[in-house]
């Protein structure tokens, strides 16, 4: 291993155990920020799980020579961090994992011979289209920043992070005309709507509201696949979202919508506040915490009291997080995001528990998914075909 490469070694392995110097921390941020290339080399060799996973691979793997073997690599690469754990004092096995990593990462590649690639699948943007009240679509992710359109007093505006914004005149009265915001499979957006209220759409989710809520009794919305919001509160003015049968009724708070139209059940999770979630003759009070599931078919409201926020909320922060799902389940939010046609060949039991970055291709969620031993998967241009392993 080149001197360059054992000195960041070295300094990672002080950062988890947070032996840096200040003269330290700033060489190796200074390395990080060099490249993209070493931000993520950086995160990788940091992220906990991926070292737990090394750590288990080197007890399988026994007296082997570690160095040469590629089954450390393959049963060690990338995860998502959970919490820290004591392990890190095991220095030396730690140490083994980095180099690995790090000569993966910096080794010289041979040129590979000449043959058919595999297209390559890359993970959603923040891509969305808005269609206004009297038909014009803008595609939002090739707009420049700036006032999109006017709407009697009201601007919409795309700001410079690439967000959404409504921006209204306090005496205006355009309530009467509605946009919709959509998500294609492989996009997702954020929009701050004209009372301040905060939206962030998963992919293949659409969102219908006023260009402005002045006048009206209610601040309702319509949602169809996945939000998160955080409503500004106006106890004059209550905010309403309405999806499928199911209405949800907030004054000010934190929570999640998913109600796909290719799922079964769905799902209103609340991280703070308050929501009332009606269904039919049903209603339930969610506190924070909860989770109020309605399943299609089925009558009445189930009440989680101890939900999953983590993982109801996992998409808005960059991460597939499965908790049990079967196949299905997960490749449907794989195609959702990927924008795949997936084909399930066989059928396939199992369950899947664990977390993925959405900021990865595709071919390594599959990798990571075929490491359970459970499945296969090949795929042709945007066609993906899962079997049993």
């Amino acid at each position: 291993m080149e001197i360059e490469n054992q000195k960041i070694v070295a300094l990672i392995l002080k950062h988890l155990r947070q032996e840096l110097t200040e003269e330290e921390k700033a060489e190796l941020q200074y390395w990080i920020a060099a490249s993209d290339r070493n931000a993520l080399l950086f995160r990788r060799c940091t992220d906990d799980l991926f070292l737990e996973e090394g750590l288990e691979s080197l007890d399988q793997l026994g007296d082997e020579d570690v160095w040469e073997n590629e089954k450390v690599w393959t049963a060690i690469k990338g995860r998502k961090p959970i919490k820290m754990k004591a392990w890190y004092a095991a220095a030396a096995s730690i140490l083994i994992i980095i180099s690995v990593t790090v000569y993966q990462f910096t080794r010289p590649v041979a040129a590979p011979p000449q043959m058919a690639q595999t297209p390559v699948i890359l993970p959603g943007t923040n891509k969305a289209v808005l269609q206004l009240a009297d038909g014009t679509i803008i595609p939002l992710d090739s707009t420049a920043n700036g006032t999109l359109a006017q709407q009697g007093n009201i601007n919409i505006i795309k700001l410079d992070s690439g967000k959404l914004a409504y921006q209204a005149d306090a005496a205006t009265d355009e309530s009467n005309l509605y946009n919709t915001i959509i998500t294609p499979r492989g996009g997702q957006y954020q929009v701050t709507l004209a009372d301040g209220s905060k939206v962030w759409l998963n992919a293949a989710s659409s969102l219908r509201f006023p260009a402005t809520f002045k006048g009206r009794p209610n601040r309702v919305v319509e949602l169809i696949g996945e939000a998160y919001f955080e409503v500004a509160k106006d106890k004059q003015q209550p905010f309403r979202v309405t999806t499928k049968n199911v209405e949800i009724e907030v004054l000010g708070t934190h929570f999640n919508v998913m109600a796909y139209k290719d799922e079964d059940m769905l799902k209103t999770t609340l991280l703070e506040g308050s929501v009332k979630v009606s269904s039919d003759a049903a209603s339930a009070l969610l506190q924070p915490g909860q989770q109020a599931q309605v399943t299609t078919g089925k009558p009445g409201i189930a009440i989680v009291k101890d939900a999953d926020v983590q993982q109801a909320t996992a998409w808005k922060n960059g991460i597939f997080e499965f908790t049990g799902e079967d196949i299905h389940s997960v490749m449907r939010q794989l195609a959702r995001w990927y924008d795949i046609d997936v084909q399930i060949a066989a059928p396939i039991s199992s369950h899947f528990m664990g977390t993925i970055s959405r900021n990865v291709n595709a071919s390594e969620v599959f990798k990571m998914l075929e490491m359970t031993g459970a499945v296969k998967f090949t795929s042709k241009n945007n066609q993906v075909t899962v079997r049993s392993k």
